[in-house]
């Protein structure tokens, strides 16, 4: 059990007034984590650091950091409520209560199960937050269904917050690919990986092209072993080539799929998990989800065709979603810099 990670943290200060604490679950071996820490420092670090704030990136404990009742811990992101990830959670944020008084901000945070065990956690989470943002509307309702209280919204993935954006060359019959295997903590199935990629190559047979990138790829979760098995060029880790030519994603991890969206590529999930498939919906792609037990050749040609068909629609309910999402950022922005800036 990793407590988040090796953690990715920064200390924003300028001497002894206000520092800003920003821990995040990541061990550098999944470009979703960082992407989720680093989009966070980067929005600190542009809206903070010519005011009032000194940014310096540090690589300390928070036992080892010096906070006051002025300053903030913000934990930017990630599904923090799942059958593996509360005990982590729990833990980590004990020991932030017990080594300093600062105020604590979960940052578009997701629910990925839940049960009266976590209602109690948040309850008493809710109680000592400053502020509490969920990346999307099932997170939200659950939580709302449990605690009413202004502290908690209605916000976006963390990554939203510095989306990547990249000039795309889409050529036909071209799909960019990310694959996970079933050993990925929380899916909503046992799926049988060999089958998906025999699917896969079966359609490069019928014409198709596939251009794949790892997400996660450390010792446990390696997404390498599967992509480089329905393309032999994959490189071992996160290439952003893959989406600068495909006509169509092909993705099965939630921060995948944000990047094919975020620019505007018109996307097919292999829904392994409920995140993927709360993340679809909010774009108004539900049909354009495949449950990892049912992806064959014929299926994955229907949803082809379907886009190819529809492109301009999907391309609009894409840039709707896109639009839902930035506004929901920036409502959370406007509360995490309202905190801040009352905090000194």
């Amino acid at each position: 059990m990793r407590l988040f990670g090796k953690e990715f943290n920064f200390v924003l200060s300028n001497l002894d007034k206000i520092k800003i604490y920003v821990s995040a679950w990541t061990d550098g071996k999944n470009f979703g984590d960082d992407y989720l820490a680093s989009a966070m420092f980067d929005y600190l670090k542009k809206n903070f650091a010519k005011r009032k704030f000194e940014v310096k990136p540090a690589t300390l404990n928070i036992a080892d950091i010096k906070l006051t009742e002025n300053d903030i811990v913000i934990v930017a992101g990630g599904g923090l409520w799942g059958p593996s990830n509360t005990q982590c959670l729990e833990e980590h944020l004990y020991q932030i209560w017990n080594n300093c008084n600062a105020k604590l901000i979960l940052a578009n945070i997701g629910i990925e199960s839940f049960n009266d065990k976590y209602g109690y956690q948040l309850k008493n989470i809710a109680q000592k937050a400053e502020l509490i943002s969920f990346r999307d509307r099932k997170s939200f309702e659950i939580a709302t269904n449990i605690i009413k209280d202004e502290k908690i919204i209605l916000g976006a993935d963390t990554s939203y917050l510095n989306p990547i954006h990249i000039k795309t060359f889409p050529k036909n019959n071209v799909l960019g690919v990310n694959l996970c295997g079933p050993e990925v903590e929380n899916n909503i199935n046992n799926y049988n990986m060999e089958f998906i990629i025999d699917e896969i190559n079966l359609l490069q047979e019928s014409g198709y092209f596939v251009s794949a990138t790892p997400f996660s790829y450390n010792d446990a979760y390696n997404d390498f072993v599967y992509c480089k098995k329905v393309d032999k060029s994959c490189k071992k880790r996160f290439s952003i080539t893959p989406y600068k030519n495909c006509e169509i994603f092909l993705g099965m991890r939630f921060h995948s799929i944000i990047i094919a969206l975020q620019n505007r590529i018109p996307t097919i999930a292999i829904t392994y998990s409920d995140k993927v498939r709360r993340l679809m919906q909010e774009y108004d792609l539900n049909d354009f989800c495949i449950m990892p037990n049912e992806l064959t050749k014929t299926l994955l040609l229907n949803k082809i065709q379907k886009i190819k068909r529809e492109r301009t629609n999907i391309l609009d309910r894409i840039k709707f979603g896109n639009s839902l999402q930035n506004n929901r950022i920036n409502e959370f922005t406007k509360h995490l810099e309202e905190l801040i800036l009352n905090s000194n």
